[in-house]
């Protein structure tokens, strides 16, 4: 059969003089060089992969990369969407799939049995918060690609099938399903010893249904990029269109209401006019039992798909997960302690993990709703069940006497609070980004007088901001100059500049401002300064886009470096920093 609209695996960067070899040695052994012929010696097996694992690491730790800014490497930019090109060979009915240009343009030059059917799927095209490699084998004895992104099975290829050579990662896709992902579906060919895989529901349902076609369902493989697929791994802060500040010429005056564009000026990048932008959304965590799933109750634990992580769930039965359950902060594992609890929850096996854990502060944040004034909740209680206003454990310690802990009320911040006080915990497992490699790198992007590497990637945020407060220069190791203090009314006609527009530089939100601060700082400024250096004098705290909504035409939430916690400010300060982001 010729196979439409299927995906499996690429090449980037492998090379057209690669292509060619493995291809040539297909040829010669009498099978297709990407796919196809019958052997006994088939790629191994499938790993079976847990549901909703999207990282099985026991979590960031807020960790940055200290390497000195002058001597830091270049990298890529933040991962961005790539066509992965699909072409069926006539001889053998199989099919090769490429990220490549070079490979794609060998093909429809040199090999005219290889027809082009464009482009099959999108992929990523480096590592971003919440996705991983996706590996391509060679077999030398067949010229079947097989593609994988287990990491446990790439390992046991490597141990155990000395004719697969491993020739690098063809591209990145999500290991679980999220915003803009579309699931891949693998299938087994036994009589032929290769992998084929789909993206389309159609075709899967078809080759399920087609039992005569040997075609043998493996389940979803990973997860690729849909149109809608975003890098970015902060979930929007919950405001809403209604809810924009800006200057309405028909009253002359400044308001708190609808982004029309007409009448309410400095809407632009505000995140009352970003809504569609990774909107908070949560799925049922689905463990597996045998050939089928098991779906846990919101009451055991429940997935968010922009971030990745599992979180707790909470009761209201007086038992172990309770949700009117309190602790200390003392790390001594005593039962009343909240180091108590994460082993009594990882000793219980919750949801079939092990690996629960306190949530930084930052983790806490993705969770905030700030688009209400006053309850009746500051979360999305339809998923995150049972969770009353009060303090939250962090797992981020500032003293030997006390612990940073958040507050969900009406100001939605974080504080130092002495670690014998009793708090709520809610526990979390897995990470929101790859941060093993430093979570902070630099590039070059065209700004005013900077000098090369005047821009941060934050692979655990997927943001990428600039390094200097405005005002100041990047001269290569340093920032230079005096910052511009902003009231929030001119920061917001700032942000509006068509030069600064145009190229998505914009005024961070809340929830991407809080992720500026470096709780394991143990003296100001609570920020990475390899990363983001302070410039003489230093700011204090710069301004988010985002309005504190209990007294909106007044106050709006800033970052406060120089104390390590969100806070709000009157609008009218004239002295508030800004530092960009896109």
């Amino acid at each position: 059969m010729k196979a439409r609209t299927v995906v499996g695996g690429g090449a980037r960067g492998f090379g057209a003089a690669a292509l060619l070899l493995s291809l040539l040695l297909s040829l010669l052994l009498g099978v297709a060089g990407c796919g196809g012929g019958q052997t006994t010696d088939a790629a191994p097996e499938p790993v079976a992969r847990k549901a909703a694992a999207a990282d099985e690491s026991a979590g960031s730790t807020g960790s940055t990369n200290n390497t000195g800014s002058a001597s830091a490497p270049i990298r890529k930019a933040i991962a961005t969407r790539i066509p992965v090109y699909r072409f069926y060979n006539t001889r053998t009915g199989a099919h090769f799939y490429t990220t490549s240009e070079s490979e794609k343009n060998t093909l429809l030059s040199t090999m005219p049995q290889f027809n082009f059917d464009g482009t099959a799927f999108l992929a990523a095209s480096d590592s971003a918060p919440g996705l991983s490699p996706v590996y391509r084998f060679y077999n030398t004895q067949t010229g079947v690609h097989f593609y994988t992104i287990s990491e446990a099975e790439k390992a046991s290829i490597q141990a155990t099938r000395p004719q697969f050579q491993l020739e690098g990662v063809a591209y990145y896709a999500s290991p679980g399903t999220g915003q803009g992902l579309l699931p891949l579906y693998r299938f087994y060919v036994p009589t032929r010893g290769f992998h084929f895989y789909t993206a389309s529901p159609a075709e899967k349902d078809a080759l399920i249904a087609n039992t005569a076609s040997g075609y043998s369902y493996e389940g979803i493989g990973y997860y690729v990029m849909g149109s809608n697929w975003n890098p970015n791994k902060l979930p929007h802060t919950g405001l809403t269109t209604a809810q924009c500040y800006g200057y309405d010429n028909n009253t002359s005056a400044f308001v708190f209401a609808t982004c029309t564009g007409n009448t309410v000026s400095m809407s632009f990048g505000q995140d009352s006019a970003r809504t569609a932008f990774n909107p908070m959304s949560y799925s049922t965590v689905r463990r597996p039992a045998g050939m089928f799933f098991i779906l846990e109750p919101l009451t055991n634990c429940v997935y968010d798909n922009v971030t990745g992580l599992v979180w707790e769930g909470k009761t209201d039965d007086g038992g172990l997960r309770d949700k009117d359950n309190n602790y200390t902060n003392w790390g001594n594992n005593a039962a009343g302690d909240a180091s108590g609890h994460v082993a009594a929850v990882n000793a219980a096996n919750l949801c079939g993990y092990n690996d629960w854990r306190l949530p930084t502060t930052l983790e806490m944040v993705t969770l905030v709703n700030y688009s209400s004034a006053a309850g009746p909740s500051y979360v999305d209680a339809n998923w995150l069940v049972n969770m009353p206003f009060g303090q939250y454990w962090s797992r981020e310690v500032r003293t030997i006497t006390t612990a940073w802990a958040f507050y969900l009320s009406q100001d939605r911040w974080e504080a130092e609070v002495p670690r014998g006080t009793l708090a709520k915990v809610r526990l979390v497992r897995g990470s929101m980004g790859n941060t093993a490699g430093g979570r902070y790198s630099y590039i070059s992007v065209p700004y005013g007088t900077d000098a090369a590497n005047n821009v941060v990637n934050d692979q655990l945020t997927g943001l990428q901001w600039r390094r200097c407060l405005e005002g100041q220069v990047w001269n290569g190791t340093a920032c230079t100059g005096t910052y511009l203090g902003f009231t929030h009314v001119q920061a917001l006609a700032y942000a509006e500049n068509p030069g600064l527009t145009a190229r998505g530089w914009r005024l961070p939100n809340v929830k991407e401002g809080a992720s500026l601060l470096d709780k394991s700082a143990t003296a100001p400024p609570y920020m990475n300064t390899a990363a983001f250096p302070v410039g003489s004098p230093s700011a204090g705290r710069v301004w988010t886009s985002t309005a504190y909504v209990v007294d909106p035409l007044n106050f709006a939430y800033d970052v406060s470096v120089g104390a390590g916690y969100l806070d709000h400010s009157t609008r009218s300060i004239d002295w508030i920093a800004i530092r960009l982001v896109r």
